[in-house]
């Protein structure tokens, strides 16, 4: 059955697959491969929640915990390296959902299934940066865990793009600049996927070094690959105000603003730039746009 219904998936007969999967699930509980096959067959449907449910049938700690003979100690390993693709999906998937706490669970599960994979190091590394940025207060310990884990993918997989990626935006949440500006450097050598952000982040390191020329370029790179990247927008006037640009500064933040429209950071920077321009006036009404729009900025 299970074969027939890989049959049917491939052919495109996904209801008569979801039957025969079902049926299987159905009749052997503690077998892994159909719940996990089942489960990819409600993500490329897109019932992410069906997909859920299916990765938590799979790794529920069903079945003989001591084998007794080879085969079983084969089928034992089988189930586990399953299980570990479960744990993945169900950090990557809850994590998307905006559960990073269960998100991290499964993740660390991956790890401990199989710690010499680079996805679960990886998956992990992710995982706890979107916790620590989700929380309402900073948590450092959780970006340095984030920082182990990036290294250790890098380690084992040392041309994963993005797996240097993700190691350098948690060394510049650490405030490891240079460290970081390295990492986004290799990943964008090897063919980031996410090459905007990259350039954008490299930039931001760079500025925190203190070198807001260099930093230009990288934010002006991100602007040329992804136009309506609005932090870039105002990062890059952050460099040219640095670099005693002013004028060029305000063009580059109502460049962002004819995209962004009322974005209250962008609206920030271009109330900055007024002020330190002594148009005081018009800094003023930028200043109380800022407020009504987004009431919380009250300094």
């Amino acid at each position: 059955l299970r074969f027939l219904a890989r049959d049917d998936w491939r052919a495109k007969r996904t209801a008569e697959a979801r039957k025969r999967y079902e049926a299987v699930t159905k009749a052997c509980p503690a077998w892994v491969w159909p719940h996990l096959e089942l489960a990819g067959l409600n993500e490329a449907e897109g019932r992410r929640d069906a997909a859920i449910k299916c990765y938590d049938k799979a790794v529920s700690p069903i079945g003989k915990e001591n084998p007794s003979s080879q085969g079983e100690l084969l089928m034992l390993g089988r189930a586990s390296s399953a299980r570990v693709l479960a744990h993945l999906r169900l950090a990557q998937l809850l994590g998307a959902k905006g559960d990073y706490q269960s998100a991290v669970a499964h993740a660390e599960s991956a790890v401990r299934g199989n710690p010499t994979s680079a996805d679960a190091h990886l998956v992990l590394a992710q995982s706890l940066l979107a916790l620590a940025h989700g929380e309402v207060e900073r948590r450092p310990e959780l970006i340095g865990k984030a920082a182990i884990e990036a290294g250790r993918a890098a380690s084992l997989s040392p041309r994963r793009s993005d797996a240097h990626f993700t190691l350098g935006c948690a060394l510049l949440g650490r405030n490891f600049p240079l460290q970081a500006a390295r990492s986004f450097r290799l990943a964008l050598s090897l063919g980031v996927a996410v090459k905007a952000e990259a350039h954008y982040f490299l930039g931001r390191a760079l500025l925190a070094q203190n070198r807001p020329e260099r930093a230009l370029l990288e934010f002006e790179a991100t602007q040329k690959l992804k136009p309506k990247h609005l932090r870039s927008y105002q990062a890059g006037a952050s460099c040219l105000i640095a670099l005693g640009k002013a004028d060029a500064a305000l063009a580059m933040a109502e460049k962002g603003l004819k995209l962004a429209g009322t974005d209250p950071g962008l609206l920030l920077t271009k109330g900055r730039i007024l002020a330190t321009l002594k148009r005081y006036a018009e800094a003023e009404d930028v200043f109380r746009k800022v407020a009504a729009a987004d009431p919380t900025r009250t300094s």
